[in-house]
């Protein structure tokens, strides 16, 4: 996410640059392609990233999820979720993504994507001991996220 917010200051930094000054000596032509580059690429991010930018907490009894945009929140009470898996699918330009589903006698309740929690080692931790016996890490994805998160 930073990446793509750093592309696309970078692009209006660029245009503004350019029309202020004309050091670059852009024609129109180029001058419009950018600034369509830079309003598309803005309404990429707004409409389709920020949306899924999540806080997730985990209080005594309860797991709460805020997206960050909207300021809505959800609660999930743990005496109504009975197990929790990772899902894993991989992207061919954004590498893999994982979305953490709450289970209930075995059928999903929430999905909840996993890019951009950052305490997402806390959160695995809390949900692992709420869940002891019943959640399984056959595959090491678990290990896998926390490993890629503190990496970061």
């Amino acid at each position: 996410m930073g990446l793509y917010l750093f592309f696309i200051v970078g692009l209006i930094c660029l245009l503004i640059v350019d029309w202020l000054t004309n050091v670059m000596e852009l024609n129109t032509v180029a001058q419009t392609c950018l600034a369509i580059l830079a309003i598309f690429s803005g309404l990429f991010f707004i409409l389709i990233e920020l949306p899924i930018v999540l806080s997730l907490t985990i209080d005594d009894d309860k797991i709460v999820v805020k997206n960050l945009l909207t300021r809505k929140s959800k609660k999930f009470l743990f005496e109504n979720i009975h197990s929790f898996k990772i899902s894993t699918q991989i992207r061919i330009h954004s590498g893999l993504k994982f979305d953490l589903i709450l289970l209930q006698h075995g059928e999903p309740i929430e999905s909840i994507p996993l890019q951009y929690v950052y305490n997402l080692d806390q959160i695995i931790k809390e949900l692992e001991k709420h869940f002891r016996d019943v959640t399984e890490d056959e595959y090491g994805l678990l290990r896998h996220v926390r490993e890629q998160r503190n990496s970061n």
